[in-house]
């Protein structure tokens, strides 16, 4: 073993022994995903602690998120709550089902408490920041703080404008939050570009602002929450989300051999970018697209 192997292994090996828990899956950041990404990370509930390499990438972006909201502290006047706990109500699951869930999940963030007359299950999450009576109308608005290459960075400010796991995870909050206050607040989402790109005019740590309109992230929220709600109790009724595996070699579009999944952060070796999926539990399956021009 070389002696930079023993460092990045003797780096690695105390991320390891640090208490690792499994991720949870029931979180407004995973709303917008791919519903069977969402299906494996349920199944894989207790027994899945994260990497070194994706508890990494959570420092890096908890670092930057306290640097922006600590600075945002210091440059306005009016009250900025950070990493602010919001709680997010499931009405379909009620009960029963509430209680199975919550029991499964076993942690102080999913919890089974009243919303109206009934009793459902409700889970929690943490926004980055909340401008309390900002300005003269005095609105109030969420923020979420976010980092990309200058290639996302690029695509998500200008081009195709913010994904839909960042509109639903943000409807979500403000949805929360107007459960709370019975104030819908506005949002936005503050990205920070981590590199340059002198042909595209990025400069590395350039700050942009999308604003989210109302109708258009109620829309993508609700259909992420019922695209969850579908994953919950598939999952809760004991169904399998199971890929059949194959032997690797070009994908479903036989003879193409520059397709990936869409959703490559979950990665073939998993989703079956290379086999056949079985029983995602929704109607959603996953989708496919050519690296060379970017259409599905």
């Amino acid at each position: 073993m070389s002696e930079t192997q023993f460092i990045l292994d003797a780096i690695n090996g105390a991320y390891i022994k640090r208490k690792r828990q499994p991720g949870m899956p029931l979180r407004p950041s995973s709303l917008g995903a791919c519903d069977l990404k969402n299906a494996l990370l349920f199944d894989a509930v207790g027994r899945a602690p994260r990497s070194p390499e994706s508890l990494r990438v959570l420092e890096r972006g908890t670092q930057r998120d306290e640097a922006q909201s600590q600075a945002l502290k210091e440059g306005i006047d009016s009250p900025v709550l950070t990493q602010q706990r919001l709680w997010i109500p499931i009405p379909e699951i009620q009960g029963e089902e509430a209680e199975d869930i919550a029991r499964v999940l076993a942690t102080e963030r999913v919890q089974v408490r009243p919303y109206g007359h009934v009793n459902c299950l409700w889970y929690s999450g943490s926004a980055d920041a909340i401008l309390v009576a900002l300005g003269t109308e005095g609105e109030d608005w969420l923020l979420d703080w976010k980092t990309a290459g200058s290639y996302g960075f690029v695509l998500q400010t200008e081009k195709d404008g913010p994904s839909e796991e960042y509109v639903a995870q943000l409807d979500t909050y403000a949805w929360a939050w107007e459960i709370q206050t019975g104030q819908r607040p506005r949002v936005a989402l503050i990205f920070e570009s981590q590199d340059s790109d002198a042909r595209k005019g990025i400069v590395g740590g350039e700050l942009r602002a999308v604003e989210l309109e109302p109708e258009h992230t109620m829309h993508v929220g609700r259909l992420a929450r019922e695209r969850m709600t579908a994953v919950l109790r598939a999952w809760r009724r004991g169904e399998t989300f199971t890929v059949k595996p194959t032997v690797p070699g070009p994908s479903p579009q036989a003879g193409n051999l520059d397709w990936r999944c869409c959703y490559c952060d979950v990665g073939p070796q998993v989703c079956g970018a290379w086999g056949e999926v079985e029983n995602v539990g929704t109607e959603k399956r996953p989708k496919w697209r050519q690296v060379q021009d970017g259409t599905l």
